[in-house]
């Protein structure tokens, strides 16, 4: 197995093309001994060819990658089964690829018999735990859990975004952990946001209570309505009321403000809407906007509203990116 974990780490150096001298020398050797290592590096070429389909801040298409290898895809998302066989290679070749995308910590400590949920662009795929927790993922949203819990604790790991309600055991402590911080907890409902390319990790809570705890030993306890918020720059672990719960919006599909001011508004529309805001030249970041917005109403709705109140200037930049400007509070 190590022999075969070296040659998966080349293959990595191949298609990042880092090998030295000596490193393709052997590669193109190793190469040659056998027709399942061509195999295995077409395989990977053509997953990682799938994922660089992505943005920056991808979670691979581990589906595409797998069709070969022991996969099951439903209309949810994609499940790979990760268990010992005689095909363990593959299991090392996820961790290469998890390695490419950042992710290689997911692979760690997991055990025997674990599964990957991974869901694409155009759905929010739901999974049954086996203590019958529930666990709703957003886009380009990677979990992975096994297959059963042991005595001790129910541990998950996730990248990406997604909402969990979990049953209660006051005996065995649920744990969802992800690349900056852990959230502990015995039974509640909450929305855990740790994706790559943000800035933060954000855990806001719908019910029940949860220890949220860096990887640096700081920790808050959080209640409904509470959001978690850590800085990656900074390390500064700091906590936030969501009354409103707009963190949840991927999920419900509404945004509700009170006395908001604009500049969350805009911030809460690009996460919404998947867009990127300019409003550098807005005259009014922190008047206050009362409101709703639906996922009916659409993006040029949404815009339609904020210039007949404000005033604003809403212009497209590029696919994706717009400018607000101008505009004058609400007297």
């Amino acid at each position: 197995m190590e022999q075969q974990e070296k040659y998966l780490v080349l293959i990595h150096k191949y298609i990042t093309k880092q090998l030295s001298a000596t490193e393709e020398q052997n590669f193109n050797i190793w190469l040659e001994q056998d027709t399942s290592h061509q195999q295995l590096l077409e395989d990977t070429l053509y997953t990682w060819t799938v994922g660089e389909s992505y943005k920056e801040d991808y979670t691979p298409d581990v589906g595409a990658g797998w069709k070969k290898v022991q996969q099951h895809i439903n209309s949810n998302g994609t499940v790979v089964v990760l268990s010992p066989s005689r095909n363990r290679w593959w299991m090392a070749a996820a961790a290469v690829l998890l390695m490419a995308g950042g992710l290689l910590w997911m692979m760690q400590d997991m055990g025997n018999n674990v599964r990957m949920l991974t869901a694409n662009s155009a759905s929010t795929p739901v999974v049954k735990l086996a203590d019958g927790s529930i666990v709703t993922l957003n886009e380009n949203t990677t979990l992975i859990y096994p297959e059963k819990f042991t005595a001790k604790e129910r541990v998950v790991k996730l990248q990406g975004e997604a909402f969990f309600d979990v049953t209660k055991n006051s005996t065995q402590a649920f744990s969802v952990e992800t690349a900056n911080v852990d959230v502990k907890v015995l039974g509640t409902s909450f929305n855990v946001r740790a994706i790559t390319a943000d800035t933060n990790t954000e855990v806001t809570v719908s019910t029940g209570k949860v220890s949220l705890i860096t990887h640096a030993g700081k920790s808050l306890i959080l209640i409904a309505n509470d959001k978690g918020i850590l800085d990656h720059s900074t390390g500064v672990l700091s906590k936030a009321k969501d009354a409103k719960l707009n963190a949840l919006s991927w999920k419900t599909g509404e945004l509700k403000f009170d006395a908001t001011p604009m500049k969350e508004v805009l911030l809460d529309l690009e996460r919404r809407f998947k867009i990127e805001i300019d409003y550098q030249d807005l005259n009014i970041p922190d008047c206050q906007h009362t409101g709703e917005v639906f996922s009916e109403d659409g993006l040029t709705n949404t815009f339609g509203v904020l210039q007949t109140l404000y005033g604003v200037k809403v212009k497209m930049l590029d696919k994706g990116k717009y400018s607000i400007k101008g505009g004058k509070c609400v007297r």
